[in-house]
């Protein structure tokens, strides 16, 4: 179109985080391409993080703002939540990670870190992992490591769900944990946040600025062993967690103005 336009750009993940076989890698590239081919058909660009409008600046767009993403916080509490298939959840201590089934997300460490949670406490731990799967090659490598690790019961694996099912999950989670490589923004942490769940996240790409002030950030390198201490501190401190979650309700703030 031969109007003036401004790019709002949400990021594209990184091709080296991306599985080789598939459509998903191709398009990635094919993204990446377009946005750098593209800067100068721009008069502006809007990046959703400061890791957004660094891509955008790196890419060649002038007059970058950045302006966060506004959440419809009502829209996320209208969803009637469905608990059909919970049921068995409704005991345990349930730490939960939203985000699709692909390399980048890093789910295979999140199996490490509850094999070493469940020696660490008595309580009936599970890790849920919700989220379509868009690489197959990864999706059998979390499932021979569930087998090795004898974790059928502690992992609950429930793909792509409804919006109602997803905000039952939310509403049964105790923690909600992000190990993730690769997060332009992270809007499920912002949806964690926002149903009083604390979340623990290791720094990467824009997580430390979409958690803002709340939550417990973990350095870069912390390993599965130093994820698994860390949740087990929260379930342990009660004062710890009403602390997390202070915080984040004062860091929702910035995304409902």
């Amino acid at each position: 179109l031969h109007l003036p336009k401004v790019m709002v750009y949400h990021n594209i993940t990184p091709i080296d985080m991306l599985p080789e076989d598939g459509d998903i890698r191709r398009w990635a590239m094919l993204g990446r391409d377009q946005l750098r081919d593209w800067a100068s058909k721009f008069l502006g660009a809007i990046g959703v993080s400061q890791l957004n409008s660094q891509e955008l600046e790196s890419n060649g767009y002038a007059n970058i703002a950045t302006i966060p993403m506004l959440v419809d916080f009502d829209k996320l509490r209208a969803h009637k939540p469905d608990f059909a298939q919970l049921q068995d959840l409704r005991d345990t201590y349930n730490i939960l990670f939203v985000g699709r089934v692909c390399e980048n997300k890093r789910q295979l460490e999140l199996i490490e870190m509850i094999h070493h949670l469940r020696h660490r406490t008595r309580s009936p731990v599970r890790l849920i992992l919700a989220g379509a799967v868009t690489s197959g090659t990864y999706q059998a490598l979390i499932e021979q490591r569930i087998r090795e690790l004898s974790l059928e019961q502690y992992v609950v694996r429930m793909g792509k769900v409804s919006d109602e099912v997803l905000a039952a999950l939310y509403r049964i989670a105790d923690q909600f944990m992000c190990l993730s490589a690769h997060e332009g923004f992270g809007m499920p942490l912002i949806e964690a946040m926002q149903y009083k769940i604390p979340v623990i996240a290791r720094m990467s790409s824009n997580i430390a600025d979409t958690l803002g002030i709340g939550g417990i950030l973990l350095d870069s390198t912390a390993s599965a062993w130093d994820c698994a201490n860390a949740a087990f501190n929260l379930m342990q401190e009660p004062a710890l967690r009403r602390h997390v979650v202070t915080q984040q309700d004062l860091n929702l703030e910035r995304f409902s103005k």
